[in-house]
């Protein structure tokens, strides 16, 4: 059940994240719903390829525990810039 209860939380999260930026929009440039949009759609993209790569066994052979544990580096970078 826990399992559950975090794909739900994430899942409001980050609707509730959608639905905020969606509605500032109009207080930035043209390009705001494209640059989101664009970057949205890349950043799921990249992750799943990363995530691929670092399990697949030819390629960095990683468990999914320790995987996930490498991809967390990518937020910390952000935090910190």
């Amino acid at each position: 059940m826990s399992s559950h209860s975090g794909v739900i939380f994430a899942s409001l999260g980050s609707g509730l994240g959608e639905i905020t930026y969606l509605s500032l929009t109009p207080f930035f440039g043209r390009n705001a719903i494209s640059a989101w949009s664009s970057g949205t759609g890349g950043a799921g993209v990249i992750g799943a390829l990363s995530y691929a790569g670092l399990t697949e066994p030819k390629l960095a052979n990683l468990s999914p525990k320790a995987a996930l544990l490498v991809m967390l580096v990518v937020p910390v970078i952000f935090a910190s810039a």
